[in-house]
């Protein structure tokens, strides 16, 4: 019993041994020659090997039937087409599957309804056979065959019958079969392992078309566009006009979630007709210059309920991916995680929540309920601890208001046009951010009560030193709010009023009760810093994004901005600032990082 148990165990292993020896990948290679195996290992690894071909000699001479079963394989993997069989009456001598589904194709005719399945294939029938079969790929794609001049330059170009003129040009000026010393040798047989590797050769030179990426030049970009019913969209390349059409199934319908043209990524989602709730719908990322699309439930892991796309700011082309929970997630246009958000995130305020979770606030304050008069009726009031500068009333007044011990820089003056209130702790000494921050993160709301004139505004200063006696009478920045023109303003005051930049405010934006956020960031290059603002209004059901990263200068001589070549450093005093205009700060808050 232990004996017959012993050699039972030892036949086992020598079959494995043999088996581990023969079957290199799942595939038999070591009948085939030293220099074919490698080509041969590919071709199976491209799934282009017929099971007929298992067990055979690849060194044998490849007879009609297992040709045919190789090019339909061939045609089948590349389209991903499962070709039928013609009837099994169309040959008296076969009803082998692969050579049916060959005459299908049109690859294999015979003659007299005779297939002759074990006869061995020549070389100008060969090339015939993937002539045809390469124009069945063709016309599958909607293709069209760059035919050669069918005029032959082999040596032995009289040899060829006239039905192979055609595509033995065609094949041997495509180098896909060359024969030796100038000569096709038409009337030769090759062997398995040869007919093998021109497969894997065809396969190779013509990937691009199974997958999709041939047409595509993203040279002058494209545009895209989802058809009426929903069921699929189509792309079309600018440069040459081609085009490329994504359905994802006969019995679903997609909508697009976003187009991110400068990383040429489309972001969509696919609904099972079928399925009415979310488990029947999955999110996919499209990409335009490789034809691929990848399933992000998938690939993230988690079941998603819809994406948003950030089409501006620092943050442009990431993504917000929102699963059934109450965070999100923000990816790169790689797919890479960029940080995990929590709250009310929407494209458009993800940018500043983006960066205050990677760059947490290294200073902020908040000052609340200032009140600013701009007639000559009116008393400049606060709650809050503010220098204040533009005011006509008398000082005392000021300081009683203002709760403000003695401060020597505050300043009566002689107009009436509105108030600057600097930030200043409780002893009047005023609060300054300095030159090294990355960026300025400011939120304030400015409610008008009042105009006293069409150009009435209000708004925050900036990086403000030598204050004086007038309205302008400042170096520094300025953002406002003019309700009247329903404008945005930012200037630049040298003791003289500039404006850099406006913007209209939009109609769903109230201009008289205004919340805004204003983000200033800082770069630093070659000794030089320059500066980007983007000026975002936060309305009650969607924000306006008003001004969008602008280049505001550079600290370099050798830039210029608006007339200007030298813009100073945002560093410095800061604060809220009214022109003709009664106005009421809720909150004023503002981050140094």
């Amino acid at each position: 019993m232990f004996k017959k148990s012993f050699k039972t165990i030892i036949l086992i292993m020598v079959v494995m041994a043999l088996s581990i020896t023969s079957f290199a990948g799942g595939w038999d290679v070591s009948s085939a020659s030293s220099w074919a195996q490698p080509e041969i290992e590919e071709a199976y690894s491209y799934d282009l090997m017929p099971y007929k071909l298992m067990s055979s000699n690849l060194k044998n001479k490849i007879t009609r039937a297992e040709f045919a079963s190789l090019v339909v394989k061939m045609y089948e993997t590349i389209t991903g087409e499962v070709v039928e069989q013609a009837s099994m009456d169309t040959f008296t001598d076969t009803d082998d599957a692969d050579v049916l589904k060959a005459n299908t194709l049109g690859i294999m005719l015979g003659s007299n309804k005779q297939a002759k399945p074990n006869d061995l294939v020549t070389r100008q029938q060969m090339a015939v056979m993937y002539y045809r079969t390469l124009s069945k790929v063709y016309d599958f794609f909607g293709e069209e065959m760059e035919n050669t001049d069918g005029v032959l330059t082999i040596n032995d170009k009289k040899s060829i019958a006239d039905w192979a003129v055609e595509a033995v040009d065609y094949i041997n000026e495509n180098n896909i079969m060359k024969g030796s010393n100038g000569n096709f040798n038409p009337a030769d047989n090759a062997p398995i392992e040869q007919a093998v590797i021109v497969v894997k050769r065809i396969y190779v030179d013509e990937k691009d078309l199974a997958e999709g990426t041939r047409n595509i030049d993203l040279s002058k970009g494209y545009t895209y566009k989802l058809d009426a019913y929903g069921e699929k969209f189509t792309i079309t390349y600018n440069a040459n006009g081609k085009t490329n059409t994504i359905k994802p199934g006969d019995n679903s319908v997609l909508g697009i979630y976003g187009n991110d043209a400068h990383n040429s990524k489309i972001y969509y989602k696919v609904v099972d007709k079928d399925v009415n709730d979310e488990t029947g719908a999955n999110s996919y990322s499209y990409d335009v210059a490789t034809n691929e699309s990848t399933c992000l439930d998938d690939y993230f892991g988690y079941e998603i309920s819809t994406i948003a796309l950030i089409n501006s700011g620092t943050y442009k082309g990431n993504i917000l991916v929102y699963p059934y929970e109450d965070t999100v997630n923000v990816y790169s246009d790689k797919l890479e995680l960029v940080c995990t958000l929590e709250g009310m995130v929407t494209a458009e305020n993800a940018n500043t929540m983006i960066d205050n979770k990677l760059n947490p606030p290294t200073a902020s304050m908040e000052f609340e309920n200032r009140l600013l008069y701009g007639s000559n009726k009116g008393d400049a009031t606060s709650t809050s601890y503010f220098n204040l500068y533009g005011s006509k009333e008398s000082k005392t007044i000021q300081q009683q208001l203002l709760g403000l011990n003695a401060c020597s820089t505050m300043q009566d003056i002689e107009t009436g046009n509105g108030p600057m209130l600097l930030a200043c702790d409780s002893k009047g000494d005023s609060y300054k951010l300095d030159a090294s921050m990355r960026s300025i993160d400011c939120r304030f709301q400015v409610k008008t009560a009042n105009t006293h004139d069409d150009a009435a505004n209000a708004g925050i200063v900036l990086g403000v030193y030598k204050p004086g006696t007038g309205n302008d009478q400042y170096y520094g920045y300025y953002i406002g709010i003019a309700p009247k023109r329903k404008a945005v303003y930012v200037g630049r005051s040298n003791y003289n009023w500039n404006e850099l930049l406006s913007a209209n405010i939009p109609d769903y934006i109230d201009p008289y009760d205004c919340r805004v956020h204003v983000t200033l960031k800082t770069s630093y290059f070659d000794g030089s810093s320059s500066y980007r603002l983007t000026v975002t209004l936060e309305g009650e059901r969607e924000d306006a994004v008003v001004i969008d990263n602008k280049f505001l200068g550079s600290t370099s001589g050798a830039h210029t901005s608006y007339g200007a070549k030298y813009i100073p450093s945002f560093s410095g005093e800061f604060g809220i600032r009214s022109y003709k205009s009664d106005v009421e700060f809720p909150y004023f808050e503002i981050t140094r990082r």
